[in-house]
C-alpha cells in the first residue's frame, strides 16, 4: 500500500475539498470550507440600537452579521435557534450569518451538484445548484450569493467603515 491521505488521495495530491452545511432552520446550504473563517456563539454578537446589522469582534476588529430565514432574506428578530455565527471571508473582510448550527458534510461536494430544477431557477435566485446526501436537501450557495441576499456591500476601506451598511437589492 502507497502512502497518502487519510481519504485516500495520492501522497503529494491536494485533498479534496470539504463543504460545510449551514442549516438555517428548515434549509441546509452548502458552502466551501475554505469559504470559512472562524465559527463563534451568536451570544457574542452585539445588536446596535437603530442598525439592521449586528456586529462581532474578531482579531480586535468589528465584523457585520446578518440573521437569513430560510427564504434567504434578512430577517431583524433573531430566531431562538440560531446559536452560531459563521464568520465568512470576503473580499473586504469577513462577514458574519446567524446559524442554527453547522457541520461537516460527509462525502458531498462539488462533483455530486445537481442542477436546479426549473421551477427553482429565477433571476434573483441566490442557489448554485442541489446536492442530495441521505434524507436531506442541501442548497449550493457563495459567500458572495449569501451577501447578496444580507443585502450588504462591504466597504474596501475596513469593517468598521461607514461603508458597512445595509443596502436594498432590486
Amino acid at each position: 500500500m502507497i502512502p497518502g491521505h487519510p481519504d485516500g488521495a495520492p501522497l503529494g495530491s491536494a485533498p479534496p475539498p470539504r463543504y460545510l452545511i449551514l442549516t438555517l432552520g428548515e434549509l441546509h446550504l452548502l458552502l466551501p470550507q475554505h469559504q470559512v473563517y472562524a465559527l463563534e456563539p451568536a451570544f457574542d454578537v452585539a445588536y446596535p440600537a437603530g442598525e439592521d446589522l449586528g456586529r462581532i469582534q474578531v482579531d480586535g476588529m468589528g465584523w457585520p452579521v446578518c440573521c437569513l430565514s430560510e427564504e434567504l432574506r434578512p430577517v431583524r428578530e433573531i430566531p431562538a435557534s440560531r446559536h452560531v455565527c459563521v464568520l465568512l471571508h470576503v473580499n473586504a473582510g469577513l462577514f458574519g450569518v446567524l446559524c442554527d448550527q453547522v457541520s461537516l458534510a460527509d462525502g458531498a461536494g462539488g462533483s455530486d451538484v445537481l442542477p436546479l430544477p426549473e421551477c427553482m431557477r429565477t433571476l434573483h435566485t441566490r442557489l448554485r445548484g442541489l446536492v442530495l446526501q441521505e434524507e436531506q436537501v442541501l442548497c449550493v450557495t457563495s459567500v458572495e450569493d449569501l451577501l447578496a441576499c444580507a443585502s450588504v456591500r462591504l466597504s474596501s476601506d475596513g469593517p468598521d467603515s461607514e461603508e458597512a451598511v445595509p443596502r436594498t437589492v432590486p
